[in-house]
């Protein structure tokens, strides 16, 4: 092997060196930069996650208001702030956050999508089927557009357009056959156009299909309450209530059923804990309550 070879061959060797020598220097140096930029966001985004989870909405709007300070252009948290947001009616702040996602990636359906929740807590049902119309044609990938059709469906029913409700709750089912909530909404579509009996069918099926949730049980019990199956009612409401005791519905349809049956005393408490877990229900319940009361007072001058 010539001399030269040799020297180049360490020179080459030396080069290499030094280069691995310089790397190992710059991770060095930037190592720390990586973990206080990574780490919070990390640390954080997972709590933000727990406290939307647990219902927390105020500390998990704090916590990923702090992942942002870590990456401002992060989509995900922009979208679970407005989350938070929404359940704390806070919506002009939801509807900007969700604004700053869709800068970030307006080809996402997912933005659209929390825009459209917003608008529908809102109560303005032409925004938020406008917003997930938009969801739908930013073509998400089939598993995801179950969640699409579930939703609109709500929407639709909301509009008293419930032809098209049902059509996008069975277009839900197609895709994942195991959709509780579809079977569920349809029931629940059914009932409150008066067709009790058919909307127990799907009640039934939803049940079936995931016996822990409080919705289907509560419902069905309002269905066997209208048919006069009292003793029914009585027991689908006390499912619910082991499920879910915080469910507004709850006591709304027991409240109506203990008014039916004429036990107004226990129907004026469930009116009054509907209304105090959804102050909304306070106009449809009201004038049942003072019936209660006024016919109370006339029985006892």
């Amino acid at each position: 092997m010539s001399t030269a070879f040799i020297q180049q061959s360490m020179q080459a060797s030396g080069t290499a060196e030094i280069i691995q020598a310089v790397l190992i220097l710059l991770v060095c140096f930037a190592l720390p930069f990586i973990i206080l930029y990574f780490l919070p966001f990390r640390r954080n985004f997972r709590a933000g996650a727990a406290a939307l989870r647990r219902e927390d909405y105020e500390t998990a709007k704090l916590k990923f208001e702090k992942c942002l300070r870590s990456k401002a252009d992060s989509f995900e948290s922009h979208l679970n702030i407005a989350s938070a947001e929404m359940e704390l009616k806070q919506h002009d702040e939801a509807i900007m956050h969700c604004r700053e996602a869709l800068k970030i990636a307006p080809e996402k359906y997912e933005g659209y999508m929390t825009l459209s929740f917003v608008y529908h807590k809102m109560q303005n049902y032409d925004q938020s089927l406008f917003y997930i119309n938009e969801a739908f044609s930013r073509e998400p990938a089939e598993p995801h557009k179950h969640i699409l059709f579930v939703n609109r469906g709500v929407i639709w029913n909301k509009r008293k357009e419930h032809a098209k409700a049902i059509a996008d709750y069975e277009s839900a089912i197609k895709i994942l056959d195991n959709n509780w909530t579809a079977f569920n909404n349809i029931g629940y579509t059914l009932l409150h156009q008066g067709l009790y009996e058919e909307s127990i069918k799907y009640f039934n099926r939803s049940i079936e299909l995931d016996s822990e949730r409080a919705f289907p049980f509560n419902n069905r019990g309002f269905a066997h309450s209208n048919l006069g199956n009292y003793e029914l009612a009585f027991a689908d409401f006390r499912s619910s209530y082991n499920i879910d005791p915080t469910n507004a519905l709850l006591y709304k349809y027991r409240g109506i059923t203990y008014y039916n049956t004429s036990n107004f005393e226990a129907a004026l408490k469930d009116f009054e804990k509907a209304i105090e877990k959804d102050p909304d229900l306070f106009d449809e319940l009201n004038s049942l309550k003072l019936q209660i009361e006024n016919s109370k007072a006339s029985n006892n001058p």
